[in-house]
């Protein structure tokens, strides 16, 4: 029985036809993806706690249906806003969609505590007793972005990003397979090391993509409308996005239904 071939080596340039290749589809079909990514920049954005905490969770399995959605369109037919819900209404497949959020959580767990030892050696070294910031936020949101805390806010940030390389590319994996969830994620981290410098411009132009949009809806002055504009900009971009660089490091979605289990022998060969 031959066994499948490793997908090719691929360069950095590629990244960015990745970023491309999801605007496209987005431009094809811009209201069911632009109405998914306001469903979740809506739940992170105006439920305050429980909506981040939401998001933190079930992400991921958004960003699957969402590939769901993309892998629609490039079978040439129309996708649908129910199926951002595509893995979360599938019993048998939403434990597993669920799990891909496992290296996130854990990722901003560590970023919390870092920042937040940072912050505790901050007010040491200059004497401030916590106590005494007790509704002052301004001064604590002052101490927060001090130049001392930089350095440490840009670690945080790199232990986000590492725990992404184990779930970008396990989302589309296990929306379109019956792979367990830890497999995908392992493979996941393998195939984005393997090609981080696409990835990396991937995530430049993206980053570029949404801070930009964020830029001119700060011309409103109204935050609430720019944090919205953000976080929409982002999953709605980022989730044909995955599926596309899922696709082109040797993903095979199935040609049936996307909405519909796939078959128990597995369809993809990455």
């Amino acid at each position: 029985m031959n066994r499948p071939q490793p997908p090719r080596k691929i360069g950095a340039t590629q990244g960015w036809h990745w970023f491309v290749s999801a605007l496209d589809l987005v431009r094809r079909q811009p209201a069911t993806f632009l109405c998914m990514g306001l469903f979740v920049a809506c739940v992170d954005s105006l439920l305050p706690y429980i909506g981040p905490l939401a998001v933190l969770i079930m992400g991921p399995a958004f960003l699957a249906g969402m590939c769901v959605a993309a892998n629609t369109i490039a079978r040439q037919q129309p996708p649908a806003f129910a199926q951002v819900f595509a893995l979360l209404a599938q019993p048998g497949r939403r434990g597993e969609a669920l799990k891909l959020c496992i290296p996130l959580v854990l990722g901003k767990f560590a970023a919390a505590m870092i920042l937040g030892v940072a912050l505790t050696n901050q007010l040491a070294r200059k004497g401030i007793d916590v106590a005494t910031l007790q509704g002052q936020r301004d001064k604590l949101m002052t101490l927060l972005i001090s130049e001392a805390m930089v350095p440490w806010f840009v670690v945080a940030l790199v232990v986000v990003v590492f725990t992404w390389t184990f779930t970008a590319l396990a989302i589309p994996r296990v929306a379109f397979s019956r792979e367990p969830a830890f497999t995908a994620m392992g493979e996941s981290f393998r195939l984005v090391w393997r090609h981080i410098p696409a990835w990396f411009v991937a995530g430049l132009a993206l980053c570029v993509c949404v801070v930009a949009v964020g830029m001119v809806l700060l011309l409103t002055r109204f935050m609430l409308l720019v944090q919205v504009g953000f976080f929409t900009t982002l999953y709605t971009v980022l989730g044909p996005m995955l599926y596309i660089a899922w696709r082109d490091l040797g993903g095979h979605p199935p040609s049936g239904d996307p909405d519909q289990p796939p078959p128990p022998s597995g369809v993809l060969e990455a």
